[in-house]
């Protein structure tokens, strides 16, 4: 028995969304572990100032 045509094409559309979405959810953490890491060192170059008594010249 010989497969339609249209699901032949229905099959590499859906491969090639799937990898585009896993690129995108690839992305989406990479950004957000950037900014969660970014935040933290932020935070930590506060508790550094506010330890040195610089607290009020940051704000």
């Amino acid at each position: 028995m010989k497969e339609a045509p249209g699901r032949h094409r229905l099959w590499q559309v859906a491969v090639v969304a799937a990898g585009l979405a896993l690129i995108v959810l690839t992305w989406v953490g990479t950004y957000d572990a950037m900014r969660i890491e970014h935040a933290e060192a932020q935070a930590q170059v506060q508790a550094e100032l506010a330890n040195e008594g610089w607290s009020s010249k940051c704000n």
